[in-house]
């Protein structure tokens, strides 16, 4: 049964397949995002918690869940991270400890990694959900071009060909943005 008859039919054993040939991939960038087993596997469920609940609106790319699967752990592991980094600030804050092995960058290296992270986010959204995954794959979770072509059920050269493109359209855009700033 393909990906996009199992968001037609909603069924649950066609769910459990597409869990089966998905989760180690989610789990896995989720875990590289996050870096934490647990929070990962939170992550993970809640992914296929929402795959089911919003099956029948979700736009299936290349025949595979895959694309919306990784973005939308992405944008929940982004969202866990700044979770996680509010409750920090405010553990060390209400605790009066002071972190002097770990010295906190001054305001505008802040303002300028929070700067290039948008507009690194800004890029990566404004790509194909292909390019998305290709990137969140190869880039960010490491596998290999064969690997991710495995994934996509494409060919090798197709992903290496398209990878190039979106470096290329990545650096354009990211050029363009700092020298906004300057």
């Amino acid at each position: 049964m393909s990906e996009r008859m199992w968001l037609d039919s909603g069924g649950s054993e066609a769910f459990g397949h597409l869990y089966d040939k998905h989760i180690t991939s989610v789990y896995r960038y989720a875990l590289r995002m996050l870096g934490s087993i647990p929070d990962a596997e939170d992550i993970a469920q809640e992914v296929f918690v929402l795959a089911w609940v919003k099956r029948s609106k979700i736009r299936v790319v290349d025949q595979s869940l895959l694309p919306w699967l990784l973005v939308t752990t992405r944008n929940l592991s982004l969202n866990k991270i700044k979770l996680l980094r509010r409750d920090a600030r405010h553990t060390s804050l209400d605790s009066g400890e002071v972190f002097a092995l770990h010295p906190q960058p001054g305001a505008e290296d802040v303002a300028i990694a929070q700067l290039l992270g948008d507009a690194i986010n800004e890029a990566i959204d404004e790509l194909s959900d292909t390019d998305q995954t290709l990137y969140h794959l190869c880039i960010s979770q490491g596998l290999s071009y064969q690997k991710s072509a495995d994934l996509l059920g494409v060919t090798h050269g197709v992903v290496r060909n398209r990878l190039s493109a979106l470096r290329r359209t990545l650096r354009l855009k990211l050029a363009t943005q700092q020298e906004g700033l300057s």
